[in-house]
């Protein structure tokens, strides 16, 4: 299959085109701190900072610091930072529980895992991120039961025991 180019553009200083050719916000934000060829060399990369903040719309403190960051980092400083997750991590044994427990009984929704993270650990984490720890860990095969389902249980006291302790760590019906 034979290459497409893309189409010539003629080199221009007009910012309404050069914003408009921007595909990315980092190309954006190149375009407002270069200089424009015919006057390279006076203060912001070629134009004053508050003519260039008239041409761009930008506000001229904005330009300013824009400037000092690529004079500081270069052109890393036009990229936007890696984004922080926002979310305390959840400690590695409440996360084990959660895949244990759907391991063990795989008719949990994410709200009643959490529910019983609440009661067992004292901590309730939002379903969403009970969501997300299942879907980024691999479900192992056969869980194993700590009681046989209740019909198999031959003994009522002892069936009833088994409902009792399970409720007392947040399951429900």
């Amino acid at each position: 299959m034979p290459m497409t180019r893309r189409p010539r553009v003629e080199p221009s200083d007009d910012w309404g085109q050069l914003s408009a050719l921007s595909r990315f916000p980092e190309q954006r934000a190149y375009e407002l701190l270069r200089p424009p060829p015919a006057v390279a060399g006076t203060r912001l990369f070629g134009s004053p900072v508050p003519e260039r903040s008239r041409q761009t719309g930008t506000p001229e403190r904005t330009l300013y610091r824009q400037a000092a960051l690529f004079d500081e980092r270069g052109m890393s400083s036009l990229f936007a930072p890696p984004k922080v997750e926002k979310h305390k991590a959840l400690p590695e044994r409440i996360r084990k529980a959660i895949v244990d427990l759907k391991a063990e009984h795989p008719g949990f929704r994410p709200n009643e895992i959490a529910d019983i993270c609440a009661v067992r650990f004292d901590r309730r984490p939002s379903p969403h991120t009970v969501r997300r720890i299942l879907a980024e860990n691999p479900q192992p095969v056969g869980g194993k039961r700590r009681f046989p389902p209740y019909h198999e249980i031959a003994d009522p006291a002892v069936a009833r025991l088994a409902i009792v302790r399970l409720h007392s760590e947040g399951w429900a019906v």
